[in-house]
């Protein structure tokens, strides 16, 4: 979708820019945190509890794969994969993901660039003091990523945690 790097990181930047924006309308009304914080990171799941409104979080990790695959060796490096995520309410959060930069070395031949930016919204179905805690989730995968690494269109998801 983007031929130079610079431009890839346009869309991430001004996704980024759009939440800080919201964190920063919040955090007048911030009260302190009333339980433990619950965390997406260092796992690739999602929490059934969201934060409290006007509380902010920000998780990061470093993706390291390599595969051996009918004689095709590779190794992919995947940084920073960042979540910031915004409690609106009792109930729901908004959320930014962003996987990064991904760099593949490949004894087939190499290739780097953005990735695509995902934004959400997160709805704690139970109550914080429930035996079971439930949540569930909605995204849309934007296509801001390098061409290499965009799916180029707007993508939906939904899950439940």
């Amino acid at each position: 979708m983007h031929d130079s790097f610079n431009s890839a990181f346009h869309g991430p930047g001004f996704a980024i820019g759009l939440f800080s924006l919201a964190v920063a309308a919040n955090a007048s009304e911030t009260a302190p945190l009333a339980h433990a914080i619950n965390t997406a990171r260092p796992s690739f799941s999602s929490p059934a509890t969201t934060l409290e409104r006007g509380h902010w979080q920000i998780e990061g990790g470093y993706q390291f794969t390599s595969n051996n695959d009918d004689g095709v060796e590779s190794d992919n490096h995947t940084i920073p994969q960042v979540l910031l995520r915004l409690g609106l309410n009792e109930r729901f959060e908004a959320n930014l993901f962003w996987s990064g930069y991904t760099d593949i070395d490949s004894n087939s031949g190499d290739v780097d660039g953005a990735n695509d930016v995902a934004v959400g919204i997160s709805y704690q179905i139970t109550p914080d003091d429930a035996q079971l805690a439930m949540g569930a989730f909605v995204t849309l995968s934007l296509p801001v990523g390098s061409d290499e690494f965009s799916s180029d269109g707007a993508d939906p998801g939904l899950g439940f945690a």
